[in-house]
């Protein structure tokens, strides 16, 4: 069954993307420069071009895992200290 099938499923997706873009642009001149993430693009682009299907899997969960890490270390700077 397709995504776009489940109509309870998109929505649920839409939400997760909609929070993960606003954390994005709401911590976007926080990061640093996406060099990168350029890098990895590239290689990535090498693999496919290559055929290396593990290859990019492997690239891309590395790269989401660093980014979501970064991500969340801006946000908990961001975070007021608790009583």
């Amino acid at each position: 069954m397709a995504l776009n099938e489940n109509q309870r499923m998109a929505a649920m997706a839409g939400r997760l993307y909609d929070q993960a873009h606003r954390a994005r642009m709401l911590t976007l001149r926080l990061r640093d420069k996406p060099e990168r993430s350029t890098q990895d693009h590239r290689a990535m682009l090498e693999r496919i071009r290559a055929g290396d299907a593990d290859g990019v899997r492997a690239i891309f969960c590395e790269r989401r895992e660093r980014a979501a890490a970064g991500l969340l270390g801006v946000i908990e700077r961001l975070r007021p200290p608790q009583p």
